[in-house]
């Protein structure tokens, strides 16, 4: 399996290091939005979601964060509590909607980077489902090790996410 996630002889990879990759065929040339960034929109949008969650536990819970004893409903490693069933129905919603629509979440906005399909289009809902969905697998074993050293070490810095989905984050250009 080559740096693109192929299995071939390698024949796909040019050796280039200025942050463009002929990995996946691209309607254009674009770079690839590295892991400063990509953490950036990330930290944009959490304070997004905290700016609406920690209230509505609040409104919610009497808590501004909830432990553990909060939580109405826990069984083994899965929370079922109402109120966190709908913060992650909202997240999901959230990233998955916008990327599939837009190519970005507020955060990718801030951070002047988007997710595209191999057309150079937003990916679609498809691809943003699965994106997203892999997203789990990202975060293996913690704190999305996996994603980071995937970022990290492809020459077009995908995570698995971006393998499977054949979807790839870009710097915004403009």
């Amino acid at each position: 399996m080559n740096a693109c996630g192929r299995l071939s002889t390698g024949a796909h990879m040019s050796g280039r290091t200025d942050g463009r990759s002929p990995c996946l065929p691209l309607a254009g040339p674009y770079r690839y939005a590295g892991l400063g960034r990509r953490f950036l929109a990330l930290l944009v949008d959490l304070i997004l979601f905290c700016s609406v969650f920690f209230p509505a536990a609040r409104l919610a819970k009497g808590v501004w964060l909830m432990a553990p004893g909060d939580h109405r409903w826990v069984s083994g490693w899965f929370i079922t509590d109402p109120l966190c069933v709908a913060f992650f129905v909202v997240m999901a919603i959230y990233y998955i909607g916008l990327e599939a629509k837009f190519g970005a979440t507020l955060g990718k906005r801030v951070a002047s980077i988007r997710v595209i399909a191999p057309s150079g289009d937003a990916p679609g809902w498809g691809k943003s489902v699965i994106r997203n969905g892999l997203r789990v697998i990202d975060s293996l074993p913690a704190f999305n090790l996996l994603g980071v050293i995937l970022i990290l070490r492809t020459p077009e810095r995908t995570r698995v996410g971006d393998l499977v989905a054949r979807t790839r984050v870009i710097l915004r250009e403009g």
